[in-house]
């Protein structure tokens, strides 16, 4: 009888020293202080989205929800306004999962019900301890200012490992540990996350795809006006619910070439930054974007990007990519120049170039075989026939053949018979270039009175089954951070051999000595031929005056085995073509045919110098050709526009 009197006695005691050492007191800031025993946290599973949500989820995660799908959700089961952001920005700050947040206060306030959200905008029930919740919950002036202040909260007490109610696990069942009175609130908060997701539809779910974007505010193909709202409509599909009315939309504009046919080159190019879509009109199937173009006149990229509803960029997982658009942004008085070809079966025409029809209002109709030259006044003034100092407004074109030994030839030299008057065209015929070449046309003449002027760049191919093509080509400024190395040629130079196709009355090119390898260049390509040569060239801008660099590097080659008794390769010559954006700089164009700078082309790597060249804002055009070649191949072309500055001696200040 004693004995199992003292056995109920010792186990009681038991009972008393585990309840003793299992109770934790709670703290004063600590929103509950009752806290039965839980079970402790046995792991953590990696969150998912769309995924089961459990009590063993990793609260430190990226939801993937976007502010406008939390509104939607909250519009449509609670009384709550719109409080995405602030879920979105709580996530952003604190590093918790916006749905686990989310689901949070629904339970606690009840579906946004509870008369402690409405009237303390406290939608976690921080504070409300069990003896009195009304009293205790703590009060916040909005509801964004409580979830930044409650989530700031959890994140460094429970949901850190020197928190004071950190469990070593950062979940759902660490949490309920000490937050909650309740054993089952982590099931509960996983339930709603769980229900939540089963409202909420992505863009990805609802299958929204956007369609290529085009300018509906000017002509297909025409520039855009410096400074001027552009209409960008983007037609979009979906599977269901199509596309939400909360969705904004942002723009950037990337200068691509600036330097075309100004007379002064902008100090830098522009920072490409997003700015946010003011208005946008939507229909059932596209929507219309007003967007405004930029100041600097060029060549530019307008990427246009989904946003949420706050104008932050969607999550990873449900941004829908729209391709981007390639403008002309055009200076108050600019003219737009293109080159065509006519293919028709027809024998070409040699001799001087031919004005084919001059504001005729319908297209001429030349002899088949020639190029088509179209110029087009795309400003907001006319273009008048000479200047006021009696300057000519001249039209030129240039063809600067890929032979090793041919010299820039002028193909057409004509002067305006009439003001070009805003959206009139002149429209010439051309002679065809002899073998492929790059064929320029510019507008020349008083920039004062014939504005800024992209000159046309196009790679003439003349077949030897005697059809020829011509491809325009977009031509990038060597500012693009795409073009720049920190690399700069040596000062040391040395001349071109003799046998050169310069006049004798230009600069004459001179190459500079072989430096340290440059860092790769994007642009460059794989120079291929018979022979297993490889190469690449690409630009790299210098700050010497009269010079330009050209990055060389070694390829690999996938030529076929060497056989015995055959020729080692040889290294190709480097062809250098430049000629002015704008005429009146001295020697315009030179040319040049510079040997590869290296006895083995294992070794040919670095810059390469190319110095003397005429000053002004160039187009300066480099290709390859094989050894024992004539022409070079146009698959090494590189073309780029070129600031070379006028080199200026001040006296040093004392």
């Amino acid at each position: 009888m004693h004995d199992r009197l003292r056995r109920l006695l010792a186990a009681g005691v038991c009972g008393l020293l585990l309840a003793a050492a299992f109770t934790v007191p709670a703290a004063a800031d600590s929103p509950h202080r009752v806290r039965p025993l839980k079970a402790e946290p046995r792991r953590v599973a990696e969150y998912r989205l769309t995924g089961v949500f459990t009590h063993d989820t990793d609260l430190l995660s990226k939801s993937g929800y976007a502010a406008w799908m939390i509104d939607e959700l909250l519009a449509a089961t609670t009384p709550l306004p719109r409080l995405g952001a602030a879920f979105t920005r709580a996530e952003r700050d604190t590093g918790i999962n916006a749905r686990y947040l989310v689901a949070h206060a629904i339970l606690e306030t009840g579906w946004g019900t509870s008369w402690i959200a409405q009237a303390k905008h406290n939608l976690f029930g921080y504070g409300a301890y069990d003896r009195d919740p009304v009293r205790f919950a703590v009060r916040y002036p909005t509801f964004a200012a409580g979830i930044a202040s409650v989530s700031s909260q959890i994140r460094s007490v429970y949901l850190s490992p020197d928190g004071r109610w950190w469990r070593g696990f950062p979940t759902l069942r660490g949490v309920n540990r000490f937050y909650a009175s309740d054993p089952f609130w982590a099931d509960k908060v996983a339930v709603l996350a769980n229900a939540i997701d089963q409202v909420i539809v992505t863009l990805r779910e609802r299958g929204l795809q956007f369609g290529h974007p085009r300018v509906t505010s000017v002509a297909s193909g025409d520039p855009v006006a410096a400074g001027s709202l552009v209409v960008v409509r983007v037609p979009w599909t979906s599977r269901t619910l199509g596309l939400p009315a909360a969705i904004r939309f942002a723009a950037r504009w990337t200068p691509v070439a600036l330097a075309e046919g100004a007379l002064e080159v902008p100090a830098g190019s522009p920072v490409p930054t997003w700015s946010p879509v003011a208005r946008a009109t939507r229909t059932s199937t596209s929507v219309d974007l007003a967007v405004r173009a930029p100041a600097v006149p060029g060549s530019w990229r307008l990427e246009v990007e989904a946003r949420d509803s706050d104008g932050l960029p969607l999550p990873a997982t449900d941004a829908r990519p729209i391709e981007p658009l390639a403008l002309r942004v055009a200076a108050p008085t600019e003219t737009a120049i293109t080159v065509g070809v006519d293919l028709a079966p027809h024998a070409a025409v040699a001799g001087p170039a031919e004005t084919v029809a001059f504001l005729a209002g319908a297209d001429p109709q030349p002899q088949a075989g020639t190029l088509v030259a179209t110029i087009r006044n795309v400003g907001r003034s006319a273009i008048p026939v000479t200047a006021g100092d009696g300057t000519p407004t001249m039209v030129e074109a240039w063809s600067l053949p890929l032979a090793a030994d041919g010299a820039a030839v002028q193909l057409l030299d004509v002067a305006l018979t009439a003001d070009l008057q805003p959206g009139g065209r002149a429209m010439y015929r051309l002679p065809q270039p002899d073998g492929t070449a790059v064929v320029v046309l510019r507008l020349a003449g008083d920039p004062g009175a014939i504005g800024r002027s992209l000159p046309s760049v196009s790679l003439f191919n003349a077949s030897e089954l005697g059809v020829a093509t011509v491809t325009p080509v977009q031509v990038p400024d060597l500012r693009d951070a795409a073009l720049r190395s920190a690399t700069r040629p040596a000062p040391a130079r040395q001349a071109l051999p003799a046998g050169r196709a310069t006049p004798p009355t230009r600069p004459t090119p001179v190459v500079a000595s072989r430096v340290p390898p440059a860092p790769a260049v994007p642009i460059a390509s794989t120079f291929m031929q018979s022979a297993p040569i490889a190469a690449t060239t690409s630009f790299v801008q210098t700050d010497a005056a009269s010079e330009v660099a050209i990055g060389l590097a070694p390829a690999p080659a996938a030529a076929a085995p060497e056989l015995p008794g055959q020729p080692q390769a040889t290294p190709p010559r480097i062809l250098v073509r430049t000629l002015a954006t704008l005429p009146g700089a001295p020697a315009d164009p030179s040319v040049a045919c510079v040997p590869w700078p290296a006895a083995a082309a294992g070794e040919a790597d670095g810059l390469l110098n190319v110095a003397g060249v005429p000053s002004g804002i160039r187009l300066v055009a480099v290709a390859l050709v094989p050894d024992g070649g004539t022409f070079a191949d146009p698959a090494t072309l590189r073309l780029a526009w070129v600031r070379v500055p006028d080199l200026q001696l001040h006296p040093t200040p004392r």
